[in-house]
């Protein structure tokens, strides 16, 4: 039985990152110019589906499988193979289908199929896991991030019966539709990222259990956090009443996650090179973002805004896609040792997390831009234009800085 070969691996999912940029740069390319042989909102359902499945999933799978070896777990790694290669090969082919079929009856049965690949997955990470003390600190963040996985999917299987049935309705496919996002961004992706991030570290009996309140915090105000999705909505005054508690519970536990991290920072930094402190300190400061965002949308005004236009909801979610997931999935390797001497990846990293950024700020503007637009309609028409220029300039960037990061790992 041979062992994983997690560097290997990890290659393969940076692959998946740069097919994310590329799929990206076609959509941008097809906005400014000519391009009728694809369809864009086929391209949009590949490369939302293909970033999620594809990208992270897969990175973070692999993160978790190296977290159970780590735990000295005797693992099958046959198994664990097997569905890596399950997850990845029906991931492109779910890419495909959706580019050359849109949302079709063949594109929710590979779509079925990723997800079946990953229950496999959680249900042998969750027996192999058992062997592992209750007391691990990470090891309760990777199974809750597991279980919001397993409930975003109620909100995809509700769209996908919406559209084989075509019984199409805009509020229930809009809840479906921010049901698994929420899950997946706030209950996923979140979970797996900051247990990986404090399997880094050993922590006190004391420390534990401050972790654990903060855990306990979190996950509530995910739970309770999907109000924030539906405000938009006609709902009891009590649905309102629960997003602001959320909101403040959520608060609460990053302020205490960060004051617990500070605390400990000479653990935290201990060896690590200047250039990850300051990717730290970057994402750190995005996720301060991303929670103050949240915890603004429960203003009645802030969420119209949010929610009635469509480049504010895109900004948001590339914000934590982008500036929080992806950028700390290409820190991870070199976390866990996978990869050592990150300052020879420092500089094409940092411009691929400048373009990062960059893309970001113009997505800020863009949605800005159609605000204001509203608002005043004397603004510039030139003002969009520039705008989506700048924003193909961006991503082609980002794709050439992925692009030098997988020679890098290519060359190792």
């Amino acid at each position: 039985m041979s062992i994983i070969n997690f560097r290997n691996w990890y290659i393969v999912s940076l692959f998946g990152f740069l097919m994310v940029a590329l799929l990206g740069t076609t959509m941008r390319y097809k906005i400014d110019f000519e391009l009728p042989m694809l369809h864009q909102k086929s391209l949009q359902y590949a490369h939302s589906h293909f970033a999620f499945s594809g990208w992270v999933t897969q990175t973070l799978m692999l993160l978790l499988i190296r977290f159970l070896k780590t735990q000295k777990v005797n693992l099958n790694y046959n198994a664990y193979r097997f569905i890596l290669y399950a997850n990845i090969i029906s991931s492109v082919a779910l890419l495909f289908s959706f580019v050359f079929t849109g949302y079709s009856l063949l594109s929710v049965l590979i779509s079925t199929i990723t997800l079946i690949v990953f229950f496999v997955f959680c249900f042998r990470f969750w027996i192999d896991s058992k062997t592992i003390s209750e007391n691990n600190t990470s090891l309760s963040w990777f199974k809750h991030g597991l279980v919001f996985y397993m409930l975003s999917t109620l909100g995809s299987a509700y769209i996908a019966n919406m559209m084989i049935t075509k019984s199409f309705h805009q509020d229930w496919y809009l809840s479906s539709m921010y049901w698994y996002l929420h899950f997946q961004y706030n209950g996923w992706f979140f979970f797996a990222i900051v247990g990986v991030f404090l399997s880094l570290f050993s922590f006190s009996a004391i420390q534990k259990k401050q972790m654990k309140l903060i855990r306990n915090l979190f996950v509530y105000s995910c739970y309770a956090g999907y109000a924030l999705s539906v405000l938009w909505l006609k709902l009891p005054s009590f649905i309102f009443i629960l997003s602001i508690v959320a909101s403040i519970v959520q608060v609460i536990a990053w302020v205490l996650f960060v004051k617990l991290i500070l605390n400990n920072k000479s653990v935290v930094i201990q060896g690590q090179p200047k250039s990850i402190q300051f990717i730290f300190f970057l994402l750190a400061f995005f996720i301060t973002i991303k929670i103050a965002l949240q915890a603004a949308s429960n203003i009645p005004y802030l969420s119209h805004l949010a929610f009635g236009y469509r480049s504010v909801v895109i900004a948001y979610l590339h914000l934590i896609l982008l500036s929080i997931v992806s950028v700390f999935l290409l820190l991870a390797p070199f976390l866990i040792k996978l990869f050592d001497n990150f300052d020879k990846i420092y500089k094409p990293t940092i411009f691929t997390i400048v373009a990062i950024y960059i893309n970001q700020m113009l997505l800020g503007l863009q949605a800005l831009g159609a605000i204001s637009f509203t608002l005043f309609p004397t603004i510039p028409l030139a003002f969009p234009q520039i705008t989506l220029a700048l924003l193909f300039i961006a991503v082609v960037i980002l794709f050439l800085t992925i692009n030098l990061i997988v020679q890098y790992f290519r060359s190792t």
